[in-house]
This record gives structure tokens, sequence and C-alpha cells, in this order.
């Protein structure tokens, strides 16, 4: 039976059959991938954007 791990959450568990679609204790679907993080290439602060796990590109702030 495999394990899995949610990267968000830390949640691990065990399932038979397909490859879990949502993490069942925070109920996310990007499980699998961590959270993207934003630098701002003014001052170097990296932040969590709110939104899903797309690809945003660094920002410069004035």
């Amino acid at each position: 039976m495999p394990a899995f791990t949610c990267i968000r959450c830390g949640n691990e568990w065990t399932k038979e059959g397909p490859e879990p679609v949502r993490c069942p204790r925070c109920r996310t679907f990007y499980w699998r991938s961590p959270y993207p993080v934003v630098p701002c290439l003014s001052c170097g602060f990296s932040w969590t954007p709110r939104g899903g796990p797309e690809e945003v590109p660094p920002v410069r702030l004035p």
C-alpha cells in the first residue's frame, strides 16, 4: 500500500488504488506541489501569493 505526504500541510496517509486527487486533511488539490514564493526584485522580500500554484513572475515594487 503506497504512502502519500501532503507538502502543504504535512499530512501522511496510505490509500489503496489510484493516486489521490486531494489531501484528506486540508482538502487541497495541490498536495504534491509547494506554495509558490514570489521575490521582490527591489528589496529581496519574499511572500506567498493568495491563489493557485501557477507560476508568478518576480515583481518590482516601487
